[in-house]
């Protein structure tokens, strides 16, 4: 296996082709957090991003992003706002971690969030956990009816409270994909407000992650887009959140809704919104993302597992 390197945002259309190409061949490569267009993203707004191309002979048979923190060490690409992390390899192409790091020229690459399908990566996993999600292949009316048939009331409940805060606060309107910046800042200050109430690091004191966002917001195409969902009521915005979709999976990140809203769950009210609206685009999987959080586990239907750990090779002893 022949390992070369390039720069995150020096992905050609050869590259990108193929890349897509091998992604459409593994379910496990579905997430939007595994395109070229998030990486080429990513590296547009953060140095230090870069592309491992695995190659057997001539041909592409892999690619595996990551970012540069250190000489030799490596993590993923958008690390801790990141939900997901694998090496976009085919299926049957014989590779080891080791082989990786060493023709990237790594000693050391920090995971959290590796599907443990790539079994390359199991001796240096530390930690195991669930990642929920909502299979919607069978469409929104059969995914509801399962829900019900499977005791879980969350759907009702979403549907009760969107009755009450129409009532409260006037029509409610909302939209799956909306083009409005300041719908988008808006949202990023009242995430920010939410991480300094509950203790947690502010993603978006990051310059980098408020540029990633500004950039997502603004790409639609079929394969890759970013996605604002908004849910108004009587002209305010009730509850956002900020995702994104590949061509089958849409990946559920920033949401926040407006604390006067609180007691009509608009959270909950405009989860339910979206994956109705995903179904109805072909979308097959909303992921939830990992955590413990009981709505997730009322909305989810299936899960899988990730992997947090750290792959190392050790450096080569210096020729005497």
């Amino acid at each position: 296996m022949k390992v070369s390197v390039i720069d995150g945002q020096d992905l050609g259309a050869a590259e990108i082709a193929r890349w897509r190409e091998i992604q459409s061949a593994g379910r496990d490569f579905a997430s939007p957090y595994l395109t070229p267009q998030y990486v080429a993203a990513v590296a547009s707004v953060r140095p230090g991003i870069r592309v491992a191309v695995m190659e057997d002979g001539h041909r592409v048979e892999g690619f595996f992003p990551y970012q540069d923190v250190a000489p030799g060490v490596a993590e993923a690409v958008g690390d801790k706002i990141s939900d997901c992390h694998a090496v976009i390899v085919r299926p049957d192409f014989p590779w080891t971690a080791e082989d990786l790091l060493r023709g990237a020229k790594l000693t050391a690459w920090h995971y959290r969030r590796v599907a443990i399908s790539q079994t390359q990566f199991h001796p240096y996993h530390t930690e195991t956990f669930r990642s929920p999600l909502v299979d919607l292949s069978g469409g929104f009316a059969a995914y509801a009816a399962a829900r019900q048939g499977a005791g879980s009331r969350i759907l009702f409940k979403a549907a009760a409270a969107k009755t009450k805060l129409e009532r409260a606060a006037g029509p409610l309107r909302y939209e799956a994909q909306c083009p409005d910046v300041a719908a988008l800042h808006a949202l990023m200050h009242c995430k920010s407000e939410q991480y300094r109430r509950t203790g947690y690091f502010d993603r978006f004191e990051l310059p980098w992650v408020v540029a990633l966002l500004e950039r997502l917001q603004a790409t639609r195409e079929r394969e890759f887009a970013g996605m604002l969902s908004v849910l108004w009521a009587g002209g305010q915005i009730a509850a956002a959140h900020f995702g994104m979709r590949s061509a089958t999976v849409w990946n559920y990140w920033f949401p926040c809704f407006d604390r006067k809203f609180a007691r009509f769950s608009p959270g909950l009210i405009l989860l339910a919104e979206i994956l109705r609206s995903a179904a109805e685009v072909g979308v097959q999987v909303v992921e939830l993302g990992a955590g413990d959080a009981q709505y997730k586990d009322r909305f989810a239907n299936s899960a899988r597992v990730l992997a947090k750990g750290s792959a190392t090779v050790a450096t080569p002893e210096p020729v005497a």
